[in-house]
């Protein structure tokens, strides 16, 4: 029997109602019910506690060929609320930022004079968030129908190294020096190992991402800052003004998806790493 039946016969053979149960498991009688129905699922934590509250193993619970498979697409945790709404307000506003940059990134290379080339790559990278816009909002719904949404976190941290990629050919395209080149690779570099730690269980790659993830975070910081400072005290020249002031929007904008692009990288690196961790301990036991 699969889950939902095993939990459903358990309770009636142990004289217990949905109410009963939902009590002893600190959850609502509906989230019992959903999970007696299949339409939702508990965590692998919890799974655990209702094994304790009937006293059978967690093997008892799942059949072989469904645990794994309903490890990696089970929530986190059914009761976070709290997590998952930080989640799902990551993903909408990072969709939001997405569209808000192919219109201003559009925009901006309407007005500056561009190489061929240039204009071709960066109509590449509108094309790019676009993908990130819309894998964020796939996101989004799924958070809030309690569906796995790894896969999209780490789709989008691949799309974002490979939009920093081409932001800094765009932006060195007339000196491309040694230490730009090393850059590109690094971002290449990062966006191989999203793939391969999200989507081919290369666990030791984690700590490789969190620590690119959060020096990250301080290096767009600490260069939006340096930007403002320069185009303010040092008057840059520009064509018009029009440009300065989309020039600081853009790089704003590009701060921003920055930051939830790699909020997102980072949380799901951490949620990832549990659910494997968690995974493994309850098959050894």
């Amino acid at each position: 029997m699969s889950f939902n039946e095993n939990l459903k016969q358990l309770r009636i053979d142990h004289h217990m109602t949905q109410d009963d149960l939902a009590k002893k498991l600190y959850v609502t009688r509906q989230t019992v019910s959903r999970w007696e129905n299949g339409s939702r699922y508990p965590d692998l934590m919890m799974i655990k506690e209702i094994s304790n509250v009937f006293d059978v193993s967690i093997d008892y619970l799942l059949k072989d060929d469904e645990f794994e498979s309903y490890s990696e697409k089970s929530s986190l945790t059914e009761n976070e609320t709290i997590f998952s709404k930080i989640i799902s307000a990551l993903f909408l506003v990072t969709f939001v930022i997405a569209i808000i940059e192919i219109f201003v990134n559009s925009y901006y290379y309407s007005l500056t004079e561009v190489h061929t080339t240039i204009n071709a790559i960066s109509y590449f990278s509108r094309g790019i968030f676009i993908i990130i816009a819309g894998t964020a909002l796939e996101g989004f719904l799924f958070v809030i129908k309690k569906k796995d949404t790894c896969f999209d976190a780490g789709f989008i941290g691949i799309m974002y190294f490979v939009y920093e990629t081409l932001i800094l050919y765009i932006q060195n395209s007339n000196h491309v020096t040694s230490g730009v080149l090393w850059l590109m690779l690094i971002n290449i570099l990062c966006g191989v190992s999203v793939g391969l730690y999200f989507f081919k269980r290369i666990e030791k790659l984690k700590y490789f991402i969190m620590t690119v993830g959060i020096l990250l975070i301080g290096y767009k910081v600490i260069t939006y800052i340096y930007t403002v400072s320069v185009l303010y005290n040092y008057s840059v020249t520009f064509n018009t003004t029009d440009v300065m002031t989309l020039t600081l929007i853009s790089n704003l904008i590009h701060l921003l998806i920055t930051l939830c692009c790699t909020s997102v990288l980072l949380i799901y690196t951490y949620i990832l790493d549990k659910k494997r961790k968690l995974n493994q301990t309850l098959i050894n036991k």
